[in-house]
């Protein structure tokens, strides 16, 4: 399990490097941060932030706004 995890922070920032992104890439990290925020940290993501430790409020800052950017990707001007 912890590599899926690493695979769903990994695979959006590999993609991430690529100038130009096709819509099934910006699917499937939405889709990588989806599963993080919401198959494995659920509701506790906030109180991962307001009660962990530097490395648990990285993370789940990390995983909020990727799934923002990652959302907001669809709406790049073509």
């Amino acid at each position: 399990m912890v590599y899926a995890m690493i695979a769903a922070f990994a695979i959006p920032m590999v993609l991430g490097l690529s100038s130009k992104l096709p819509a099934a890439a910006k699917a499937g990290a939405v889709g990588c941060f989806a599963y993080v925020l919401l198959y494995k940290f659920g509701f506790d993501v906030f109180d991962l932030i307001v009660h962990g430790a530097i490395g648990g409020k990285a993370m789940g800052v990390a995983a909020i706004g990727g799934f923002v950017t990652s959302l907001g990707s669809f709406a790049e001007a073509d």
